[in-house]
């Protein structure tokens, strides 16, 4: 754990990932995106 961040289960820091992701506009869809990469229980 890094400065308090939970990123235990991301493969690659940084975490780069593509800019369709900026268009999402459902708030579960970008749930669904950060359980997808790991990123979840930093958010």
């Amino acid at each position: 754990m890094a400065c308090g961040h939970h990123i235990e289960s991301v493969l690659q820091i940084p975490c780069v990932i593509s800019d369709s992701a900026e268009a999402m506009e459902k708030t579960s869809n970008a749930i669904s995106l950060l359980k997808k990469i790991g990123a979840y229980p930093d958010a």
